[in-house]
């Protein structure tokens, strides 16, 4: 039995996805905000940012794992090698630089060396987790496409 019915055409549909998808990035983006900003205090734990990190990796796991069970990718890239360069190397400056002026302002100064390991530590990283799920992604869309056409 069912306690609710779905009224909504195509067109509203689509413009809540839109707005829920919006809303997701829109909550995602404040967590990180929140996480730089208590970062920026000197005695601040892991306690401190714990309910922020959780919301942030389950959202993140959430929708990386539904995206590749789906058999989908983000509709203005195109899972392939130089789209995982691009932004494994966006990740690789971007992560060690928050945490570089995160540790400079603590500490007043900052190793460049840990700084270039880290660099390549998330290059790689990302790297190969966009290579493998861009990888398991386009293997479930093929695989789905194929069920569709063999469908009468």
């Amino acid at each position: 039995m069912k306690f609710f019915r779905f009224c909504a055409d195509e067109r509203q549909e689509q413009e809540l996805s839109k707005l829920e998808s919006r809303g997701f990035w829109i909550m995602m983006g404040a967590l990180m905000i929140g996480l730089f900003v208590k970062g920026l205090s000197p005695d601040v734990s892991l306690y401190n940012v714990a309910g922020e990190l959780f919301a942030l990796a389950a959202g993140a796991l959430f929708v990386g794992i539904g995206s590749v069970v789906k058999g989908h990718w983000p509709l203005s890239l195109k899972p392939s090698f130089r789209t995982y360069c691009i932004y494994s190397l966006a990740a690789a400056v971007t992560v060690p630089a928050i945490g570089g002026v995160l540790i400079y302002i603590r500490h007043a100064s900052v190793n460049i060396t840990a700084l270039l390991f880290n660099m390549v530590l998330v290059f790689a990283f990302c790297f190969i987790f966009s290579l493998v799920t861009g990888a398991l992604t386009k293997k479930r869309s093929a695989k789905l496409e194929l069920e569709c056409r063999d469908k009468p």
